[in-house]
């Protein structure tokens, strides 16, 4: 790709309103890839657009590829929550009587088995944009005494008794088993 390819996308991008406009779009949930079909370039020349300048550029050149990195993130996070937006969207349709030429009905079960499908999709794709707010807690919080017995069964595995009060191990010799024995 030549350097007129990206002055031509940032001059598309500034015709649009600059790198705001960029932001605002991933805000809305819009993803990179129609973004660039948009500026009429792929994924690869936005991303390669946006970080120009970081390698080789000054050290103004390169704060500003930092900041808008960071403004990127950001609208990507916001982008999630527009995302979960849009399903709730998708099940509130359901939530009203579907009128067809006047006959008023219910949801059909694959109108529903769509919705539910469709807002799974978009929460999963909110939980890789913004994983801190939206994805899974797999963590697991110790208080401070928890921290202790973790560090004491730690010690009992690897052979080590651990002093209670003072937390200092001493190396234990390993338990010989007899064969045949338990």
């Amino acid at each position: 790709m030549s350097v007129p390819v990206w002055h031509e996308v940032e001059a598309q991008i500034q015709a649009r309103g600059g790198w705001a406009w960029v932001y605002d779009q991933l805000a809305e949930g819009r993803t990179v890839s129609s973004i660039a079909a948009e500026l009429g370039c792929t994924r690869r020349t936005l991303y390669r657009v946006r970080d120009w300048g970081l390698r080789k550029g000054s050290p103004e050149q390169r704060a500003a590829v930092l900041e808008r990195r960071e403004r990127w993130e950001e609208a990507m996070r916001m982008g999630a929550e527009a995302l979960v937006e849009a399903s709730l969207d998708d099940f509130s349709a359901l939530d009203r009587v579907i009128s067809v030429d006047g006959a008023r009905r219910l949801p059909s079960v694959p109108e529903i088995t769509l919705a539910a499908h469709r807002a799974k999709y978009r929460q999963w794709v909110a939980a890789k944009k913004d994983p801190e707010r939206y994805g899974d807690r797999t963590t697991v919080a110790l208080e401070p005494h928890g921290a202790a017995h973790l560090a004491a069964l730690r010690g009992v595995v690897r052979g080590v008794v651990v002093d209670a009060e003072l937390g200092a191990g001493d190396e234990e010799a390993p338990l010989a088993l007899e064969p045949g024995g338990d």
